[in-house]
């Protein structure tokens, strides 16, 4: 198992069958004793976890349970948003982050060598920050000739005066028969003194039998990659498959985009904004059940409404051909219902928004908004539109925020255009600009749309403003 991990063998636990069950074991020990002499998390009034999105959903329904605040980090081809992780680990309040470094569900991501070396050499506020390692898929490679390897995190945070910064664990999930496993827990030489006081009251031992049935049919790392390279034979095609049909009927149409994983069990996929969730229940309506959308977030809650997390090894291949093109299908209809809703705002509303900044507001993580929405604002104005603009440009409107959440009515939402031209861009419009703007757009409203529709109310009133 430490040679699975990339570890040494003195810094490894063996245990049972389940490395979920020994995070959640680990959490419950902080939240019941502390770590290292510090305080229990459970008499803290607050502890957030780091989450890179998309991630695992077991990690955060684990969080959820415990009561444990999630903030969201961005994920990178190369591992966590490393400049978010630095500045959001000064919070004394964060106590660990969440890491699947090789093939991470579901993005299949490997994390870089500067990604492992500056996780290691984080300078975090709280003393009690951990770094939960959770490499679930070390070995699960699918081609023999292309296996990425990543930097021993324990090793890492050594160099980097950190020890004691980091739990690893793994398992042979997927390695040998789910249930039937097992599992390792690695850390530092305090770490793992602590782990085994508390071990011990737990558990007499785990299952030694099934220890001896896994060391005398793996043998060795090497067998162990041969073990895998079989599996990989099974599955391989299976990956290769979706990947094929995903080209030929959504390549080119910039609706969709979807990783291309070396390894890990998933393929990510990447809807158009706000899509995922009626892809999903296209797809049930007609046979095909996927993971819910939304599952690789925390709360089950995509911002963008976009992720769709697809496992292909269970289905066999014809099932998973015919399943492969409703997918696609499903993603086409959804994706031109939206296309459709959004040509019908006019020209005009085009205009003012521009894609590309647009995505760069809704790329801004929940804590961040809210850091933003606690300053006390210059004005804020409520626009009813038949249609919830999608682009805005910097020169001409600072940004846009929906309050009340995301609606699948979107004629009726309400639209918020709020104003602060300290927090934002340099040269940006005065708030009688702004006005002049808003109310041309009302304008062209009223004359071309209010006639259209009994069901359109808008409302606009006039604001006076001071020097």
């Amino acid at each position: 198992m430490a040679s699975m991990m990339g570890c040494r063998m003195d810094q490894t636990v063996i245990c049972g069958n389940a490395s979920l069950n020994l995070m959640y074991d680990v959490i419950t020990r902080a939240e019941l004793f502390g770590i290292l002499g510090n305080t229990p998390w459970s008499k803290l009034p607050r502890v957030d976890f780091l989450c890179p999105v998309p991630g695992y959903d077991r990690h955060f329904r684990l969080c959820e349970s415990m009561g444990i605040n999630m903030v969201n980090v961005p994920m990178t081809p190369e591992g966590p948003d490393m400049d978010v992780v630095e500045k959001l680990v000064k919070d004394p309040n964060v106590k660990g982050i969440w890491c699947v470094p090789k093939f991470s569900n579901p993005d299949g991501c490997v994390y870089s060598d500067e990604t492992v070396r500056r996780l290691a050499a984080l300078k975090p506020a709280a003393p009690d920050f951990r770094i939960f390692w959770d490499n679930a898929y070390a070995v699960h490679y699918l081609y023999e000739d292309n296996q990425p390897q990543i930097l021993d995190i324990l090793e890492e945070c050594e160099k980097a005066g950190h020890p004691d910064m980091v739990y690893e664990f793994a398992s042979t999930s997927k390695v040998t028969f789910s249930g039937g496993g097992i599992s390792a827990f690695a850390a530092s030489a305090a770490n793992l003194a602590e782990y085994k006081k508390r071990m011990a009251v737990q558990t007499i031992g785990f299952d030694k039998l099934n220890m001896l049935r896994h060391a005398a049919f793996l043998g060795d790392y090497e067998n162990l990659i041969g073990h895998m390279m079989n599996h990989a034979s099974i599955i391989r095609p299976k990956f290769e498959l979706v990947e094929k049909i995903l080209e030929e009927e959504l390549g080119g149409l910039g609706i969709g985009s979807w990783t291309k994983p070396l390894g890990g069990y998933f393929i990510s996929f990447t809807a158009y904004t706000g899509c995922a969730k009626k892809i999903v229940a296209k797809c049930k309506e007609a046979g095909v059940v996927l993971t819910e959308a939304g599952a690789a977030f925390p709360y089950g809650k995509d911002p963008r409404d976009a992720n769709i997390r697809i496992a292909p090894t269970f289905p066999s291949m014809e099932e998973l051909e015919q399943a492969a093109r409703l997918f696609t299908l499903c993603v086409k209809l959804v994706s031109v219902e939206k296309l459709i809703q959004e040509a019908n705002i006019d020209p005009m509303i085009r205009e003012i928004f521009t894609e590309k900044d647009y995505e760069k507001f809704l790329s801004i993580e929940d804590h961040r908004v809210k850091e933003i929405y606690e300053t006390e604002p210059v004005h804020d104005w409520l626009v009813k539109v038949t249609h919830k603009p999608q682009r805005f440009r910097r020169e001409r409107m600072l940004y846009i925020v929906q309050l009340n959440g995301y609606s699948d009515n979107l004629a009726n939402d309400d639209m918020y255009w709020r104003a602060e031209p300290k927090k934002f861009f340099a040269g940006t419009p005065c708030l009688q600009q702004i006005w002049d703007a808003l109310q041309e757009n009302l304008d062209y409203f009223r004359d071309k749309w209010a006639s259209r529709s009994s069901k359109l109310n808008l409302t606009f009133d006039k604001i006076e403003f001071d020097s």
